[in-house]
Order: C-alpha cells, then structure tokens, then sequence
C-alpha cells in the first residue's frame, strides 16, 4: 500500500491507468482498516464486551449494496457477481454495519479463490418464518471435508491452505459474529467444483 502511494506521488503511472490504480489502492486502504477493526470487535467479543446494535434492516438492500462494493474488484478478475434473492422484501432483526461486514468478507474470501472468468452467485433466502439463508458459492479449488472446520479458527487458513496470502482472521470473524446472532455458519462443496460458504440466522434474535 504505501509503495504504490509512493510510486503514484511521483507520477510513475500513465495518466490512463490513473483512476484504476487510485480505486485499488483505496480497496487495500480499506481492507486494512477492516482487519484492525475485526479484530477490534473480535477482542471485545472474547472478553464478552460487544453488544450488537439491533435493528430491523432490508436484507435485500443490505446484500445488493455488498454486491456493489466489490463489483470493481471481482471485475479486475472478469469474475461475474450473481445475486439470486429468493423473496420480494425481506427483513431481519440484526446489527447492520457488522453484518454488513460478514457478508464482505465473506464474498472477499470467495473472489480472493475464484479463477478468472468465474463465476460467485450471491444467494438469500427464507427457508422458514424466522430463519433467513445467506450462501455464496464460488468456483475455487473448494476445501478438503478435513479442512473444512479449520477454516474458521483464528489465524488457520494461511498455514493449512499453501500459497494463499491472507492472515486467516476474516472466515474466524465471520463464525464468531454470525454466533454473536445466535445463527451458524457452515462451508461445503459447490457442484462441480468450488465453495459454497452459508450462514443462517434468526429474523428475530431470541433476546433482543
């Protein structure tokens, strides 16, 4: 991050390439935000600190809204964004702006595995009164059965999966705060090949 600043103050870029160089580097800027403030909440929430803000929010605004943040970035792979919401308005009772987070993160993790010219479909459903779906399902190397409840520890995926470049606190997050709302999270196989990572929660938390 702070070489390419560098290398764009002393204007070693095309002109051209200007404003694709500068939405990148404000993409990195932000994924290190991000990472300090999960672990931020991460902390709290181990010392049982966090408390979630509930309110009631559009799920389908809320998704769509994810889908746009990293369309710019699934684009530098050619990797197509597919949304399939299984409803016409939907609601839930939950903390937004973390949710927002999970949802982030983990479509981060599935572009972050995705081959070029992919593609990640993005769906939501409500397979009951009170519980809401959230699967997005990519077209990576997938994980191995025995991998597959390591991938949510804290600092994991970086050692059991070679060659990928990431600290392995994003997938940990997700569990921990998906947990937070009293739901689960869970990974499995996409058919023929790929992830497929889904978390359920309640449209209304038992204790709000």
């Amino acid at each position: 991050l702070i070489l390419g600043l560098q290398i764009l103050h002393r204007g070693k870029y095309p002109a051209e390439t200007l404003p694709q160089r500068v939405e990148r580097l404000m993409h990195a800027s932000q994924q290190l935000q991000n990472l300090v403030d999960d672990l931020l909440i991460m902390a709290k929430q181990e010392q049982d600190k966090i408390r979630l803000d509930y309110q009631d929010v559009d799920l389908i605004a809320l998704v769509k809204g994810v889908v746009r943040d990293y369309e710019t970035i699934a684009s530098q792979k050619d990797i197509q964004l597919e949304t399939k919401i299984e409803a016409i308005n939907l609601t839930a009772c939950l903390d937004s702006p973390i949710f927002h987070r999970i949802l982030g993160n983990l479509l981060s993790n599935a572009i972050k595995f995705s081959p070029e010219q992919g593609k990640i479909t993005i769906s939501l459903s409500c397979p009951s009164l009170n519980i809401v779906n959230v699967a997005i399902a990519d077209q990576g190397p997938g994980v191995d059965d025995a991998l597959k409840a390591k991938v949510f520890e804290p600092y994991e995926i970086g050692t059991i999966m070679p060659n990928v470049s990431q600290i392995g606190l994003g997938l940990a997050f997700c569990k921990m705060m998906v947990e937070a709302h009293q739901g689960a999270i869970a990974i499995t196989d996409n058919t023929p090949k790929g992830a497929i990572l889904s978390l359920t929660i309640p449209r209304r938390p038992p204790v709000v």
